[in-house]
Parts: C-alpha cells; sequence; structure tokens
C-alpha cells in the first residue's frame, strides 16, 4: 500500500493528523510505504510531524521523500541541501528514510 501524506506547504491544507494515522494503523498489516512530496516552502516541523506520526505506528515503515518537480503552480524545487536535510529529520524517527525524484515528469506523465 503505496500511502501520500499531503503537506500544508504543498497543499494549503492543514495535516490531517488523526485521519493519517487510522489510514496507516489498518495499512500496516500489509506492505506498506508512506510518500511525502515536499517544495522549497516545507519546514522542517512538517517533516518531523510525519516522520512522528509513522514512528508512532512502526518506525520501520518506509518513508519515501520527493522533492516537488516544477509544474503548475511550483516553479522552484527544492535545492539539494534541503532534500538531503529533509532526509536526516525524517532519520531521526524514522529506519529507511530515502529520496526519489518524482518519476512521472521523467516520462512525459506530467
Amino acid at each position: 500500500i503505496s500511502m501520500d501524506i499531503k503537506l500544508k506547504s504543498a497543499t494549503g491544507f492543514d495535516f490531517q493528523t488523526a485521519q493519517h494515522e487510522a489510514f496507516l494503523e489498518v495499512a500496516r498489516a500489509k506492505e506498506v510505504f508512506v510518500k511525502i512530496v515536499f517544495v522549497p516552502e516545507t519546514s522542517d516541523d512538517e517533516i518531523d510531524e510525519a516522520a512522528i506520526l509513522i514512528q508512532k505506528i512502526d518506525p520501520s515503515i518506509p518513508l519515501i521523500l520527493q522533492p516537488v518537480t516544477p509544474f503548475g503552480p511550483f516553479t522552484q524545487r527544492p535545492t539539494p541541501g534541503q532534500t538531503l536535510h529533509f532526509q536526516e529529520v525524517a532519520r531521526r524517527r524514522l529506519s529507511d528514510v530515502r529520496v526519489i525524484p518524482q518519476t512521472h515528469p521523467l516520462i512525459g506523465q506530467l
């Protein structure tokens, strides 16, 4: 199961902790990973809040961090330094944190 956590910095909507936690609690009965797309405006606190939620359920659940690909309202991508920093923020709480680019733009699906 692939679970997306939508951050306020990327969507403009508040982080839905209770709903995300309930979903992840059920999903962990299967093979699950969590994906977060982040933008240059994303804060350490947002990444940490998501990591805390995952850690509470199971700190071994893989987290995939994806820097946003500029498209539509997103004109800038996060810096490489910001990307690696967010990986370290999440790794303080989780054992498997990966950075993978958004692949759909690479194959012309954006």
